[in-house]
């Protein structure tokens, strides 16, 4: 009996839950969304792995994309998603989604609703989601940047707090300890911070933040008066490579601890150290010279500085509210009498702030009791540099170039520097009339002769050996490439070049091939592009995208798609170290900052270091944009000139921008002069197209029809690089540098320009023309 009424609950039991599977399913199958069902399977399927597994097997599978991308989104990595989606074209409602409701929110965030947006019912189907997390940790990451650090406390423990329900990925546990760190510490409450601080210390990766971390735990440390911890964790900071912000906050810090001990003097290293860890001009900065000036103020003449540290200061300062206060300073020290190596310390810093400050007099007063002061070569030297400096910002070019002559004279450390401003000076002001070649190699030889070391011998070397080339003196251009090894990749891709070059020149078509091989299109560099014929596809795969591990800054970048993170993402470098290069360009193409995203992604390009083959492509689309196509080609069409030459100019001109007026009066997207654009009408060379200053259509017109004037008339049967030098240069100009350098090929002429502004335009757009070529798909 027993066994019968087991058996028959047993059947009962089997029926029924047959029942409500089948019913179960019907419900998936029909009774839920689409989205729904999706984010049901995210919660009882170990889904991403299975994705990911499809996608291995086939890349192109775009259901299985669109569904990785949507559990991305859901995850909280709208940084990874947007680059995939961008990278492959396949589109995600729920990304859209996501993004429409984070900008909605924002505006009730702007109006100081925020407490009932984080409740708000649009929220209501994510907030079981890490996205939702991820939201309002960006919430508190954007008080903090705000100076609302009570707020950022109360986010971060809100999402700390296990029965609030919020998850946020992984990867940002650590980057919400240090907030939240660092949101006690600015409270004040500093035993807090550092209980937290203490826990991240102990952790092996911190996701980068180690070094942020050590610096505000020894702000904690200094503030709780654990003066053992705080040396034994500056130690550490000591031994990590770079983060020379970290190392000048902790420096300061220590600054401030001494002064507040009434120690000045040591107070007073600190804060020097402090400016020469980090040079940025940021706020670290501006402390830092305030810390020296409170410092200073103590008016203790037994303050003990060494020769070089106020001019470290004095640096720091130009340009600054702080430069007046220093500059007193300075005075009262002098006043108080010093040794005579600190002595010419202060004139040579005094010297500096009154040229900053606009007080010439003064400072040549300076300069005057160095020099009847006997003062050495050096500090003489960087006298004579500041002076130069100065009268060439004064257009006094003659006297300017006549001292920078006479400071590198003395053999100084400066020596290097002031004779390349000398050069650069001479290349900038005379090369429009008249060009002494030899004294132009003369300034570079010195530089190369004199100063192997010096971070001015690759651009020296990069000046002269055209000119070697042109003057056919082979033996000093292998000598100079030879002494290019080991000075990094600028200099390994010139010797390439110049190698490549010359075995052209001399019919070596085997070392013509193995320089190009060496050049091997690392990077987009002008040299790279003028001799190869393209860059060499990387092999695609599976999506390296998908691969790679999922990053913090990814997540900083995808917070940075929408408006509500659009202010934390552009300062995230000051509270975070995981935004990345990559990253930031794609921000700021999203914020329509176009030519900012543009000029970061040609360096990145340049860097040579982005080996995924759809990052690659998504950033020469970025760095190399393709606007106005119809009235390009149009134009184009109409004149007989290469769109990509157009594009090219445009770039280099304006940036694309249509309303841009330079200094001389240029206008519009191809920076045409008025007296130009009244002459291209009035002869008929150009359509009259309506307002040509910042209408696009008319500006181009203007600007292409200028080209092919240049091209089939003024300078005709030139080179295309004497062509692009006369459109920024004038053909007058262009034809008489030409007519110097005549027997020169246009490659070459590129080169010699002398004229240092004309020949950076000349290089650039020719860069920019082969690239547009190649989007294009000419020849």
């Amino acid at each position: 009996m027993i066994k019968r009424a087991i058996l028959w609950m047993i059947v009962i039991f089997a029926a029924t839950s047959g029942l409500v599977f089948l019913g179960y399913s019907w419900y998936l199958q029909y009774g839920m969304s689409p989205e729904e069902q999706f984010e049901k399977l995210c919660r009882t399927e170990p889904l991403k792995q299975k994705l990911l597994k499809q996608l291995e097997n086939n890349p192109s599978d775009e259901e299985a994309l669109s569904k990785y991308v949507d559990l991305l989104v859901l995850e909280g990595n709208l940084g990874r998603a947007d680059l995939i989606m961008r990278t492959t074209g396949v589109d995600s409602k729920r990304f859209s989604q996501v993004l429409s409701l984070f900008k909605s929110l924002n505006s009730e965030a702007e109006n100081g609703d925020f407490e009932n947006e984080k409740s708000d019912e649009k929220w209501m189907k994510l907030v079981e989601w890490p996205v939702y997390g991820v939201f309002r940790f960006n919430q508190g990451y954007r008080f903090a940047i705000l100076g609302d650090w009570q707020s950022a406390r109360n986010e971060m423990l809100a999402i700390k707090n296990p029965r609030s329900g919020i998850s946020v990925p992984k990867i940002l546990d650590d980057q919400i300890d240090y907030l939240l760190a660092r949101s006690y510490q600015e409270l004040g409450e500093h035993g807090a911070a550092l209980k937290i601080l203490s826990k991240l210390l102990d952790t092996n990766k911190m996701n980068g933040l180690r070094p942020k971390v050590y610096a505000a735990t020894i702000a904690g440390a200094l503030a709780t008066g654990d003066t053992e911890k705080a040396e034994m964790v500056s130690k550490r900071l000591e031994y990590v490579s770079g983060f020379t912000w970290e190392k000048a906050r902790a420096d300061r810090t220590w600054g401030d601890y001494f002064l507040e001990q009434g120690d000045a003097s040591i107070a007073l290293q600190h804060y020097i150290r402090s400016l020469r860890s980090d040079d940025s001009g940021g706020s670290q900065t501006r402390l830092g010279v305030l810390g020296i000036v409170s410092a200073l103020s103590k008016k203790d003449p037994s303050l003990k500085v060494e020769k070089g540290d106020f001019l470290t200061a004095a640096k720091a300062a130009a340009g600054r509210d702080l430069s007046l206060e220093l500059l007193n300073e300075l005075s009262w020290i002098l006043n108080v009498g010093a040794g005579k190596e600190i002595q010419e310390d202060l004139l040579l810093s005094r010297m500096y702030l009154e040229f900053d400050l606009g007080n010439p007099e003064s400072a040549k007063d300076d300069l005057a009791t160095l020099n009847l002061a006997g003062a050495s070569d050096g500090t003489i030297a960087s006298a004579l540099y500041f002076l130069a400096g100065y009268e060439s910002d004064n257009r006094d070019y003659e006297r300017a170039e006549y001292h920078f002559l006479e400071s590198a004279a003395l053999g100084a450390p400066i020596s290097a520097e002031a004779r390349w401003r000398r050069y650069l000076l001479s290349k900038a002001n005379k090369g429009i009339k008249s060009y002494n070649l030899e004294g132009a190699v003369s300034d570079l030889e010195f530089i190369l002769n004199n100063h192997l070391s010096s971070d001015y011998f690759v651009p020296a070397a990069e000046e002269l050996l055209p000119i070697y080339f042109y003057k056919e003196r082979n033996k000093d251009i292998r000598l100079l490439m030879s002494g290019l090894d080991g000075k990094g990749r600028k200099a390994d891709v010139l010797r390439n070049y110049w190698a490549y070059r010359m075995a052209i020149e001399l019919g070596d078509s085997n070392g013509a091939e193995q320089a190009l091989k060496e050049l091997a299109w690392k990077s987009y560099t002008y040299y790279e592009l003028y001799t190869a014929d393209g860059p060499a596809s990387p092999e695609r795969g599976f999506d390296p995208l998908i691969q790679q591990p999922e990053r913090v800054d990814e997540i900083f970048f995808g917070i940075g798609l929408t408006d509500l993170g659009r202010e934390s993402a552009i300062n995230a470098e000051w509270l975070f170290p995981d935004i990345s290069l990559s990253e930031e360009i794609f921000a700021r193409d999203n914020y329509g900052n176009s030519e900012s995203a543009a000029w970061f992604a040609e360096k990145l390009l340049e860097k040579g270091i982005v080996s995924d083959p759809d990052l690659v492509d998504e950033l020469i689309g970025i760095a190399f944009p393709r606007p106005f196509e119809e009235e390009v080609r149009n134009a184009a069409e109409r004149h007989r000139i290469s769109p990509a030459l157009i594009w090219a100019i445009m770039k280099k001109e304006s940036g694309f921008r249509p309303g841009a007026v330079s200094s001389a009066g240029a206008r519009g997207l191809m920076q045409i002069m008025p007296d130009t654009a009244d002459w291209l009408l009035g002869t008929g060379r150009a359509k009259n197209l309506g307002d040509w200053k910042t209408g696009p259509n008319a500006n181009i017109e203007l600007g292409v029809a200028y080209i092919a004037h240049l091209k089939y008339e003024r300078t005709a049967h030139q080179p295309d690089e004497v062509i692009i030098s006369a459109y920024n240069a004038g053909p007058g100009n262009a034809n008489r540098w030409k007519s110097w350098f005549s027997s020169a090929p246009g490659w070459l002429y590129a080169e010699l320009i002398p004229n240092y502004e004309n020949e950076v335009f000349t290089k650039k757009v020719l860069k920019y023309e082969l690239i547009y070529k190649m989007l294009d798909g000419e020849e």
